[in-house]
C-alpha cells in the first residue's frame, strides 16, 4: 500500500470526517501537506463527535477548522476557521448539514494558498484542548431529574444516533424533537399535556416541550398524536 500511495505522487490531500489517523509516511508523501476540515473550533473538541459534544456542553458556537494533519489526534496547526452559533433549534444532524456548507466555502477560500504552498497555519494551544469521544448507546437514557436545559441539549445532541429515550410507565418513548421551556408547578418526571403541547417537568422545576415522539413499533408522530392512548384514559402523570 505504501508503494502504491507514493507512486501516485499526490501533492495535496484533503480529509473530511475520515475517522482514522493517517500514517506518517502518507503525510510525508504529500509535498503540500495533508489537511483536514474538522467540525469544531480547535483546540476545543478534538475527536470523533465534536458537534454532538458541543451541543451537549451547551456551547454558544461551533465551526470548522482547516488544519494540517499530524500524527496526533486533531493536534495539527490551524490555517483558518469559520464560526457558527448554536441555537436552541439546532440538532447535531441539522448543524452538521450547515457546517458541511461552511467547510466547502472555507476550503474554496484557502485552496489557492494550499496549492501554491503559501499557507501558514498556526500551532494550537494544546493546554486548552478538550476531547469529543465516540457516542454510545448508553448515553440515550433521559433522566427527568436533571435540569430541563440539560435534557433539551442532550436530545438535540444525540439525533439521529444514538437518540434519546424516556421511560413512561412500562413503555419506552423515543424523543425525537423538542421545543420550548417554561416554568412548571408539577413534580419532576411528570409527563403531561396542555393546549400548547406535551411537556416533561424536569428536576429544576422547568418543563421541557416534546414535539415529536415515537412509541415502540410505531411510526414517529407529533407528541400529541403519540400520547393519544393515554389522553383517552385521562392519564397525565406517565413516568411515575
Amino acid at each position: 500500500m505504501k508503494s502504491f500511495w507514493t507512486s501516485l505522487e499526490i501533492d495535496l490531500a484533503i480529509v473530511v470526517a475520515y475517522g482514522h489517523i493517517l500514517p506518517s509516511w502518507m503525510l510525508d508523501s504529500c509535498g503540500l501537506g495533508a489537511w483536514n476540515l474538522h467540525f469544531s473550533l480547535l483546540p476545543r473538541w478534538r475527536g470523533a463527535a465534536p458537534v454532538n459534544h458541543a451541543i451537549l456542553a451547551g456551547d454558544a458556537e461551533t465551526g470548522v477548522s482547516l488544519m494540517r494533519l499530524t500524527q496526533g489526534l486533531d493536534e495539527g496547526p490551524v490555517l483558518a476557521m469559520s464560526r457558527r452559533p448554536i441555537t436552541m433549534l439546532d440538532s447535531s444532524e441539522s448543524l452538521l448539514g450547515q457546517l458541511a456548507g461552511d467547510a466547502a466555502s472555507l476550503l474554496e477560500k484557502h485552496l489557492p494558498a494550499l496549492l501554491d504552498g503559501t499557507a501558514r497555519p498556526e500551532a494550537q494551544d494544546h493546554a486548552a484542548a478538550t476531547f469529543a469521544p465516540k457516542l454510545t448507546k448508553e448515553m440515550s437514557h433521559l433522566d427527568p431529574t436533571r435540569p430541563a436545559l440539560e435534557l433539551h441539549e442532550r436530545i438535540r445532541a444525540l439525533q439521529p444516533w444514538p437518540g434519546t429515550e424516556l421511560h413512561a410507565g412500562d413503555m419506552v418513548l423515543k424523543v425525537l424533537q423538542v421545543g420550548n421551556l417554561k416554568p412548571s408547578g408539577l413534580k419532576a418526571g411528570t409527563l403531561c399535556w396542555d393546549s400548547e403541547g406535551v411537556w416533561l417537568t424536569a428536576g429544576d422545576g422547568q418543563a421541557l416541550e416534546f414535539t415529536r415522539l415515537q412509541r415502540p413499533g410505531k411510526p414517529a408522530q407529533s407528541a400529541l398524536q403519540t400520547l393519544q392512548p393515554w389522553k383517552a384514559k385521562g392519564m397525565r402523570d406517565l413516568t411515575n
